[in-house]
């Protein structure tokens, strides 16, 4: 077996965490996640002739963050090296992944014949990161947002350095799902694989084990997910820690986990149905703390904790589900003349708009009690002006919370879609928010190979 392919472009989808925020790091919890339609590309190519010398040389290229990394790879009978080459600026979600992916194909005997050299040109679609540069004035509609040029390149600063502002998709969950998919196309990896190695990636280059529902939704597309074990993955990552090189025994514990099935994943796949549609904001000038998901979790393991927002939310975020699970497609005529005032108490959005807000209720509590900011005051008097206007059925800071994004559920309509729109952009709030060209899809909207995929240099 040998890793020779043509050249193949896989992309995986950035994610919207819609109900599940921080309960959703502790099984047997959910979280209702939504696949983005904005996706990020790796191409992989390998030159026609075989090295004959157990060494390969890889080079990643992405232009728009302005880099270009080089690694080394050296295979022998009980040890798997790549080493990165004089670079100023290390990324290493792209290093580890890459390390951890051909370790794996290694201990699978699927790496006995290395290209000279692989080539890889990762990309992503311009919502993962902040495009109010590159607007120039225009107003920052969907629709202008959606006519920029593809792949546009992040700002430099003074210095020269990439300026990178994260709208908050899961731009490295995408990145490391994309790469790994497209590194593994060539020897026929399947999409099981694909998710269990890409969230070792994942879990590695972050320097520990997160939710996963992210990797998650960047392989399978929109679903209810439940976390796997920590447990699944402690003593391959403290193994994959010790040593930049990848001893014969490491790679084949990895591969022995990576093709074993796990517990949690997709308990549902979710369909967005014909008639709503999501529409997301960046909140420029939002600041986001690192350690919101610890202070939370400290605050709910205090012995003598007497609120019970956590528990609350476990109830609420299951009653989103069911309600999700129950929809229908929306007659988009109706209502979208109507504020949810003139909506029928006993409709399926009525009640799912009532459970987002107790789900944003106990949210803003519980972030009040462990001194948390999860959702601000500043979002939300954004949130409640946006859940006033026609056709909204609910607006929420996605994910852990915080500053720096907000996301709507809707009826599907232009004339709504800009109404919110309009909103935003007059916003006279602490940060400028600006609307983002991303629209919900289905489940099985995840990693996709890309048949007719132009390459751009």
């Amino acid at each position: 077996p040998k890793l020779n392919m043509k050249e193949t472009t896989v992309s995986a989808p950035g994610k919207v965490l819609l109900a599940g925020g921080y309960l959703v790091l502790e099984s047997p919890h959910v979280g209702l996640v939504l696949a983005a339609d904005k996706r990020f590309y790796s191409t992989v190519s390998a030159s026609p002739t075989s090295s004959d010398t157990n060494t390969c040389t890889i080079v990643v290229r992405s232009p728009q963050f302005h880099s270009q990394w080089t690694y080394h790879v050296h295979v022998s009978d009980k040890v798997f090296q790549l080493t990165a080459v004089d670079q100023e600026s290390p990324n290493s979600f792209v290093e580890k992944t890459l390390r951890v992916t051909l370790a794996h194909l290694w201990a699978r005997g699927k790496l006995e014949s290395l290209p000279h050299q692989l080539d890889i040109l990762i990309r992503a679609d311009n919502d993962f990161y902040s495009i109010t540069s590159h607007l120039q004035g225009m107003e920052p509609s969907f629709e202008n947002v959606a006519s920029l040029p593809r792949f546009l390149p992040c700002p430099l600063d003074v210095y020269g350095k990439p300026v990178v502002c994260k709208t908050g998709l899961g731009s490295s969950a995408a990145l490391v799902t994309s790469l790994v998919a497209s590194v593994l196309q060539a020897t026929g990896g399947n999409t099981e694989e694909t998710h269990n190695l890409a969230q070792v990636c994942h879990c590695h280059a972050q320097g520990k084990v997160g939710s996963g529902f992210d990797v998650s939704c960047a392989v399978y597309g929109s679903h209810v997910y439940q976390r796997f074990p920590k447990s699944t993955l402690t003593d391959l990552l403290a193994s994959l820690e010790q040593s930049e090189d990848v001893s014969k025994e490491t790679a084949k514990s990895l591969t022995n986990i990576v093709q074993t099935k796990w517990e949690g994943g997709v308990v549902a796949p979710l369909v967005v149905p014909s008639g709503l549609q999501l529409l997301l904001a960046d909140v420029c000038g939002g600041s986001e703390s690192p350690s919101m998901a610890r202070n939370v979790l400290q605050w709910k393991e205090q012995p003598n904790r007497e609120e019970r927002y956590w528990e609350n939310l476990a109830n609420v975020n299951t009653e989103i589900v069911r309600l999700w699970s129950k929809l229908q497609d929306v007659n988009v005529d109706t209502l979208s003349k109507q504020t949810y005032k003139e909506w029928k108490k006993d409709s399926i959005l009525f009640q799912l708009r009532e459970a987002f807000l107790k789900a944003r209720e106990n949210l803003k509590r519980m972030g009040e009690a462990a001194e948390v900011p999860i959702e601000p005051d500043a979002q939300t008097a954004l949130a409640d002006a946006t859940m006033e206007l026609p056709g909204v059925v609910a607006a929420v800071v996605p994910g852990a919370g915080g500053y720096d994004a907000i996301a709507c559920l809707y009826i599907d309509s232009n004339q709504i879609r800009d109404s919110i729109a309009k909103l935003w952009a007059n916003w006279k709030g602490d940060g400028k928010v600006c609307t983002l060209a991303v629209q919900a899809k289905s489940y099985g909207d995840g990693i996709r190979h890309e048949t007719d995929f132009c390459v751009e240099t």
